[in-house]
């Protein structure tokens, strides 16, 4: 009997802290799109105040980005587009970039990686992307 105790206190404990979780992140968003509030403090912004990446042309964040395309993204976007458009051939910005992959586009088979992948691994796989035409 404990023990089903036990669980029912954890689970609403787990529930409770989502729903605050849910209810601060709410109340964030409204001042700012996800892409900003999910930038790294030292990604920069543009004139426009885009967000923009900071690893473009960093050789070692690049080797990095194509080890995580490797483990994570090739499976649906293949070497040059499959199940998922072809990323290395893309005209989305990077704020854009960012905003698909943290938050997944609902009714598509893209899913949301902003709990599986840091930011800094999801800038490095698009400095990858950018960085060359084919995988």
């Amino acid at each position: 009997m404990r023990d089903s105790s036990r669980r029912w206190t954890a689970g609403r404990f787990a529930r409770c802290g989502t729903v605050a979780v849910g209810l601060f992140l709410a109340g964030w968003a409204g001042e700012q799109s996800l892409a900003q509030q999910a930038a790294p403090a030292d990604t920069e912004e543009s004139d426009e105040g885009a967000v923009t990446n900071p690893y473009l042309g960093d050789f070692e964040a690049i080797a990095a980005g194509k080890r995580v395309y490797r483990s994570h993204c090739i499976i649906c976007h293949l070497k040059s587009g499959g199940r998922g458009p072809n990323l290395f051939r893309t005209d989305l910005t990077d704020e854009k970039f960012l905003d698909i992959v943290v938050n997944g586009v609902e009714g598509a088979l893209m899913p949301a990686f902003g709990t599986k992948l840091t930011l800094d691994e999801i800038w490095q796989v698009n400095a990858y992307v950018k960085s060359r035409d084919r995988y």
